[in-house]
């Protein structure tokens, strides 16, 4: 499980951040599989949460070079990477017929807890409670391992026991899965915000911070 983890948070927690554009609420920022996933509406909420979280910015390191109305590029095209990955796992659970319990969900929320408060030293990030992250992004998160758990389990793991010697051949069955539904699936990016690279199964940054012409990001942020 502690392997996993670490996997889990250079994947899902390394992330950077650009600022996001005025533009339509409805228009496209994340489509996969032909069904919009991410809209320019919450995706600026997301960025305006992001930005007024000092200890977020301080944890992740996603303060742009542009200056304070700067966000990281890298950091936010690995948020949306997660924007991505979350309905692929979705789509496995949905796949597997696997009903995602209550106890899954609270299981999922521990583990995310812990990955936020250890931080492995290659990812570079600060520890971060989770009550301290971006609420939009915190809920994606949560979600993400929920159905990662709930999976784990399908896989014949319990995954509340991180000494359970079947964690390693569950997190195998569902890397492999996943692995495929990636591979496989059909995703688009707005490319004011990057775009997909299939070879590394994830968003590439465009070149250079967006500075936010609606709100700008707060001079005091922890990423």
């Amino acid at each position: 499980m502690k392997r996993f983890l670490a996997t889990a948070v250079l994947a899902l927690l390394a992330v950077g951040g650009l600022a996001a554009c005025s533009s339509g609420d409805d228009e496209a920022v994340v489509t996969v599989n032909g069904e919009v996933v991410l809209d320019q509406g919450d995706w600026q909420t997301e960025i305006d949460q992001i930005g007024d979280s000092t200890e977020y910015l301080d944890a992740f390191g996603a303060r742009g070079t542009g200056g304070d109305s700067t966000l990281d590029s890298g950091e936010l095209t690995s948020i949306l990477s997660n924007h991505v990955f979350a309905p692929l796992v979705a789509q496995l659970v949905e796949d597997e017929e696997i009903e995602v319990t209550d106890e899954d969900r609270a299981t999922g929320t521990d583990i995310l807890t812990s990955v936020l408060a250890n931080p492995p030293q290659e990812s570079g990030n600060a520890p971060i409670a989770l009550e301290d992250m971006p609420e939009r992004y915190a809920d994606l998160l949560k979600e993400i391992y929920a159905n990662f758990t709930a999976a784990l389990r399908h896989y014949g793991a319990d995954p509340a026991d991180q000494n359970d010697p079947n964690i390693q051949a569950a997190q195998e069955q569902f890397n492999a899965a996943l692995d495929q539904l990636r591979t496989d699936a059909e995703v688009e990016i707005n490319p004011r915000y990057g775009t997909w690279n299939p070879e590394q199964v994830g968003v590439d940054p465009p070149e250079g911070p967006i500075t936010p012409t609606t709100v700008p990001v707060a001079v005091p942020a922890g990423g």
